[in-house]
């Protein structure tokens, strides 16, 4: 798998560093006493799983690291499966909370995101598609 992310145009290496990177999520969401910020409001671990911020955290720690392995061992579908967990992050919470102007900005980005997976010559080679 080192052999691979080597092998990975820049962009894609970042992705791929940043997907592996949200395991911390899954830290601060199911180990006591870390606590984080929504809103400017702090919020205890309790109160963090009542208003179900942890259980997307939780998602994220476990999705976006497991995404991460496929795309270093370059399987058939994660390029597709990336983009559907971006559209999830990026696009569904807003739309929950009717935040229209900032799902409007996740859309942009996860179009960005499956256009770079999808037409980007250096990304096409290294999957072989």
């Amino acid at each position: 798998m080192y052999q691979n992310f080597l092998l990975m145009p820049t962009v894609l290496k970042f992705m791929t560093v940043h997907a592996m990177a949200c395991s911390f999520f899954l830290l601060v969401a199911v180990i006591p006493g870390v606590p984080f910020t929504v809103n400017g409001e702090v919020l205890s671990y309790k109160e963090a799983w009542e208003s179900g911020y942890s259980v997307n955290l939780l998602v994220i720690g476990v999705v976006m690291p497991i995404l991460a392995v496929q795309l270093l061992a370059r399987r058939k579908y994660c390029r597709q499966l990336y983009t559907a967990a971006s559209a999830c992050v990026l696009i569904l919470p807003y739309l929950y909370w009717q935040q229209y102007a900032l799902a409007m900005l996740g859309l942009a980005c996860t179009l960005v995101i499956t256009l770079y997976l999808f037409k980007n010559g250096r990304v096409l080679a290294y999957f072989g598609s």
